[in-house]
């Protein structure tokens, strides 16, 4: 099956489909289903379980997805969050980058605008729609804007504009002195007449724009293009001369100040969850008695306004993100003593400096990686968990994880090390789904006499040598809104701003990602603890009232404790493979021995074993199968 085919799947099945489609649904927008929803539930209890337990000091917190403009002005979203976006004439639009990465199979991420102008000028990549050439790059900016209060909408405003002004735009019809007095004459002569003059240009109109006359140059000319136009030899100029002017100025004014106040009531919705803990932290580390390592994590949604969605899950505009950020003291770190327990594992990476080889990846131990990049302990420690996490919780095969190094001019300015989680698709090839990201800024003494002076005594005694590592966004969020709790003390009475580690992962990424893995056509081979329904209840044949007051009866009990599904439709085998197509691992199956000793039949989904167990113990099983502890 190829990608559509798998996607087409899914869709029928309920795992996703787009969202609102009745209404004809917009491109980047998914609802999940009711499978889709219990496995993305899994999903996500699963990563909080695992990453909320990575060491003590870690909470969930649930920040609004509506955010204070500052909050982006400090985190530069809105000077810098951009995607590169290319368009052809015809209107297609695309993401520039993404488009050359598919197209000539190479990284475009750190590609110049002038670099990705060339490629286009050269049409080496033209628009996949129609094939024509490309425009130059333009930058698009990714964030959802939200105006909040009792305010002029935005949109009011325009469309008093487009009610007012409009008529400027429309078409119009170049006439003659004796046309146009036919058409005062038929048209306008018993109506009470309105002008603007507008850029040397004057237009004289009804009260309802019906009819609206031009004049430019001391030339004639009437919209709509399409009414009866003949020739009146007698002169109505005249009425044109007494048309009531109406004073533009002031109604651009008031429109202008509306759209002030809107702009000044302006929010955001969030573009990544990882914002609410850097701006809760002040409040969090005082809850938590001040105590470091502190772990703040969320899963939830965030918004981007994607140029070019695609792939059904891999990019959306509205999408769930679980992000983990680590706060602690650079120069007293306790993750560095986690290494030397793990020094010797092995993982799956593509460096910089081995991309050469031309190799999807390289297994390397922790000890090679550090010896060959000098990268700091706790994060290559760090980088193992979340192997583990792929391998162990999620049985991703090992060949089809990486951890793919970005080079200098790849990754964020403020990202000290940035490797990407990529996952193979067979139908797309590598895929980021996750990324680990070290957001820290260095800093000599220079940077005291460039803070606000109101904070500069603050900044200088964060210095004990002659730099100072601080974590990106509490640092941002420290200059803007001079809140002095962004600063912590040593036992020694020095003072420091924490750094941050950020762990972050699509979770609609990954569980199409698992979805893509796991189908081979017939059967869901998930995991039994993420399988969206865990237990499947059939009676042998569906005219047997007393099986199917035994099914029925097995089917209520067991469904208080696990997700369950009913079917007594068509024949076994049939029933079987409907449940194999979506993941159910295990099947209970009620027969004639049944009747006779109190045993069902549990099919397991991939062995197709059936082994015997007695109606009273089933739920004993199926607790043992389903505690996840056993892998966590």
């Amino acid at each position: 099956m190829d990608l559509n085919e798998k996607i087409k799947f899914f869709i029928n099945k309920g795992f996703f489909y787009e969202s609102q489609s009745i209404y004809g649904s917009r491109s980047g927008f998914y609802d999940y289903g009711s499978l889709g929803t219990l496995l993305k539930r899994r999903y996500e209890n699963l990563w909080r379980i695992y990453f909320g337990k990575l060491f003590d000091n870690i909470y969930e917190i649930q920040p609004s997805e509506i955010m204070h403009k500052n909050t982006f002005v400090a985190s530069r979203h809105l000077e810098l969050f951009n995607d590169p976006i290319v368009e052809c004439k015809n209107g297609h639009r695309f993401r520039a980058d993404k488009l050359i990465e598919e197209k000539l199979n190479i990284k475009a991420e750190s590609l110049t605008i002038e670099e990705m102008n060339k490629i286009f000028d050269e049409e080496k990549v033209v628009c996949p729609e129609c094939g024509s050439k490309l425009s130059d790059v333009k930058l698009f900016n990714l964030m959802f804007p939200i105006y909040v209060g009792p305010v002029y909408d935005l949109f009011l405003i325009l469309e008093e504009l487009k009610r007012k002004y409009g008529f400027l735009i429309k078409k119009y019809r170049k006439i003659s002195e004796k046309e146009l007095n036919y058409i005062i004459k038929n048209y306008l002569k018993n109506k009470k007449l309105y002008s603007i003059n507008l850029n040397n240009e004057k237009y004289i109109f009804d009260e309802n724009k019906e009819i609206i006359i031009k004049i430019k140059d001391n030339e004639y000319y009437v919209y709509p293009e399409n009414i009866e136009i003949k020739e009146e030899n007698e002169n109505y100029l005249e009425k044109l001369n007494n048309a009531e002017e109406i004073k533009v100025d002031y109604e651009l004014y008031d429109l202008i100040k509306n759209y002030i106040e809107l702009k000044n009531n302006e929010m955001f919705l969030r573009p990544e969850t990882a914002q609410g803990p850097y701006v809760n932290f002040p409040i969090e580390i005082i809850i938590n008695r001040y105590r470091l390592p502190l772990g703040l994590y969320v899963i939830g949604k965030a918004f981007r306004n994607e140029i070019s969605p695609r792939n059904a899950l891999l990019r959306m505009r509205e999408f769930t993100q679980a992000e983990l950020q680590i706060f602690f003291d650079y120069y007293n770190n306790p993750f560095e003593n986690e290494f030397e327990f793990y020094k010797d594992k092995y993982i799956n990476v593509l460096l910089v400096k081995d991309r050469d080889k031309k190799l999807p990846y390289v297994e390397k131990s922790l000890e090679e990686i550090y010896n060959e990049t000098k990268i700091d302990k706790f994060y290559l420690y760090f980088l193992y968990k979340v192997y583990e996490f792929y391998i162990n919780i999620l049985k991703i095969p090992k060949e089809r994880i990486r951890f793919y190094q970005l080079a200098d001019n790849e990754k964020s300015f403020y990202n000290m090390y940035h490797f990407d989680i990529e996952i193979y698709l067979d139908e797309i090839g590598w895929t980021e789904v996750g990324g680990i990201h070290f957001r820290v800024l260095r800093f000599n003494r220079d940077i005291i006499n460039k803070v606000d002076e109101e904070i500069r005594k603050d900044v200088e005694n964060l210095f004990i040598g002659n730099e100072i590592y601080v974590g990106y966004d509490l640092w941002n969020h420290f200059i803007l809104s001079k809140d002095r709790r962004f600063i912590l003390t040593r036992p020694n009475g020095s003072k420091f701003i924490p750094v941050e580690l950020e762990l972050s992962f699509g979770v609609d990424r990954n569980i199409f990602s698992l979805l893509l893995i796991n189908y081979d056509g017939r059967i869901l081979k998930l995991p039994d603890y993420l399988s969206p329904i865990q237990i499947a209840v059939f009676p042998l044949l569906e005219n047997n009232e007393n099986m199917v007051k035994v099914a029925k009866e097995i089917y209520n009990k067991l469904r208080k404790r696990f997700d369950v599904y009913y079917d007594d439709s068509g024949r076994i085998g049939i029933r079987y493979k409907r449940q194999d197509e979506i993941g159910t691992f295990y099947c209970i199956t009620v027969d004639d021995q049944t009747l006779k000793d109190n045993t069902v039949t549990v099919r397991f989904r991939d062995t197709k074993e059936q082994i015997r167990i007695n109606i009273n113990d089933l739920e004993k099983f199926f607790e043992e199968k389903f505690d996840i502890w056993k892998i966590l």
